[in-house]
């Protein structure tokens, strides 16, 4: 395992390696809105960066300019999603809008009381027959024509990550643990009585049907990190056994060679099917690497989301 340190020094691409290139976009050097960025999603089919801003709204960069889209307003653009059938869905920090960019490039509004009662949209996944789910102060189901709320069999809670695997198993991160299972059978895994390291659980990421990445909100207190559980054996990975660079796990994204990268507050993480660790940060100095999230492209190349602007990334 080991730690990579690479400067970014603006609008330049910079080769570390004979493999490595990266550039930074800023409103320094480009026409980006400004440099804290919440989100950031590649549309598969135009290749166009969807970009959910801090205070601006969303920006499109189709890799030669910048356009904010007018018809989407509000502040944290985030998260923003896309469907199966090519349907983009973009949130705000307003919990009563949820917006959908059609494949025509429609854009609508979509108001439900159900909505309303999650208190706003913080994660958002698809499963294998197309039925989306909405995480917030609990969980929502949309089949394409009802909106449904989900009975989780517990305390409320607040959800920070959804994933679904292959099979339809559904993983659910949130404040105070992990949820495993379906509608019909869930599993809860807490800090006290588990194998969790922390309570609060940011990031979860299936990597196969049985092999799951689960990020911790580690910000400062506890292990934090990420733990690997396949079926029900665990591995876990913080600062006191292993190289990375910071416990608070933000995203996880799995690239076409079945690498995950995480987004940190101090950096990214790669962690290879083999087990294989590397940190890198961008920038040299304490708390200049925030990572907020990911998105890769069809070429492997990573989409960086930060506080400092959007990073473009490939080894």
């Amino acid at each position: 395992m080991k730690q990579i340190f690479i400067l970014v020094f603006g609008f330049i691409t910079l080769n570390t390696n004979a493999q490595t290139s990266l550039k930074l976009y800023s409103s320094e050097n480009s026409e980006l809105p400004e440099n804290d960025i919440k989100s950031i999603l590649v549309e598969t089919k135009s290749n166009k960066k969807y970009i959910g801003t801090s205070k601006l709204g969303l920006s499109i960069f189709d890799n030669s300019k910048f356009e904010t889209l007018k018809e989407i307003k509000g502040e944290y653009i985030g998260p923003i999603y896309q469907d199966k059938i090519g349907n983009l869905w973009i949130t705000t920090s307003n919990p009563e809008e949820l917006y959908i960019i059609k494949t025509d490039h429609k854009i609508n509004k979509i108001e439900s009381k159900i909505l309303k009662e999650i208190n706003g949209i913080i994660a958002i996944a698809e499963d294998k027959n197309g039925n989306l789910y909405f995480g917030g102060n609990g969980l929502v189901k949309f089949d394409g024509k009802n909106w449904t709320k989900i009975k989780l069999p517990s305390k409320p809670i607040t959800i920070r990550a959804l994933d679904i695997s292959p099979t339809n198993e559904i993983a659910i991160g949130h404040n105070e643990g992990l949820i495993i299972g379906s509608e019909e059978k869930w599993q809860f895994y807490e800090e006290e009585t588990n194998k969790l390291q922390l309570s609060v659980v940011r990031a979860v990421k299936f990597i196969t049907p049985t092999k799951l990445i689960i990020g911790y909100g580690g910000g400062g207190f506890g292990n934090g990190g990420f733990s690997v559980k396949e079926n029900e054996h665990w591995k876990h990975y913080n600062k006191s056994n292993s190289k990375i660079s910071d416990h608070m796990v933000r995203d996880i994204e799995v690239d076409k060679s079945n690498t995950a990268w995480m987004a940190t507050n101090n950096g990214l993480i790669k962690f290879t099917k083999n087990g294989e660790l590397t940190s890198i940060l961008f920038r040299d100095g304490i708390y200049k690497n925030t990572i907020l999230d990911i998105s890769i492209d069809s070429e492997n190349t990573l989409w960086i989301a930060t506080n400092f602007g959007i990073i473009q990334f490939k080894e």
